[in-house]
């Protein structure tokens, strides 16, 4: 008899057990329900979120490309160039430039690959490849650009473009050869310019390298 009595108590122990892990399970399972069910409602509002400010950055966009192309031919911008690093939707801004009625160009920064304008090549006038960090003049020429400028215009040839290539960042009389010679066709100096004892003797340097 003791011996069922015994045997009694421990199923209705191990019942207990299973029935407390049972209902640690299910907290915990009714726990994790509600972090994903939260963590979806979180991604929904991010995703709202992001769509008004993507909305709200092209209507920003088109005013301001609209502004730089004006009305009349002497108040406007015939090529408008954004960085290919400031959008999510590089082909959205082309598109807007192009119904502005502006050529468009992209420009990438130092650490950007020319691989990344592979797709949309085709569909801009102008490559300005930045050859230092965009931000403030003075800056020296960063030597690996050549390497980029003669990728790009190997990319373009590949293509059958005639893809501008415009350079700019630490260009003087002193590079514009080498620039030149890699496969630029427009080059941006400033400081080099206007920081000389002649501008104008610069910039025929630069023209005669």
């Amino acid at each position: 008899m003791a011996f069922f009595e015994d045997l009694s108590r421990k199923v209705q122990d191990v019942a207990f057990a299973a029935a407390e892990k049972g209902k640690e399970v299910a907290a915990i399972a009714s726990e994790k329900a509600q972090d994903a069910a939260d963590t979806v409602k979180t991604n929904v509002a991010i995703a709202g979120e992001q769509r008004a400010i993507e909305k709200n950055y092209r209507a920003i966009g088109e005013w301001y490309v609209s502004e730089l192309k004006g009305e009349a031919p002497e108040a406007g911008a015939d090529i408008v160039t954004f960085h290919y690093e400031a959008t999510y939707d590089p082909r959205g801004c082309i598109e807007m430039i192009r119904k502005a009625g502006a050529k468009a160009g992209v420009s990438i920064k130092p650490a950007t690959s020319v691989e990344v304008l592979r797709d949309i090549l085709p569909l801009v006038d102008l490559v300005l490849v930045m050859s230092v960090e965009p931000g403030f003049g003075g800056q020296s020429f960063i030597p690996a650009s050549i390497g980029k400028i003669e990728a790009l215009r190997a990319m373009a040839r590949e293509l059958g473009l005639q893809t501008v290539i415009e350079v700019d960042g630490g260009i003087s009389s002193h590079n514009a050869r080498e620039v030149y010679q890699a496969g630029a066709d427009v080059l941006v100096a400033g400081n080099a310019v206007f920081g000389a004892a002649d501008p104008q003797a610069e910039i025929v340097r630069m023209l005669n390298a």
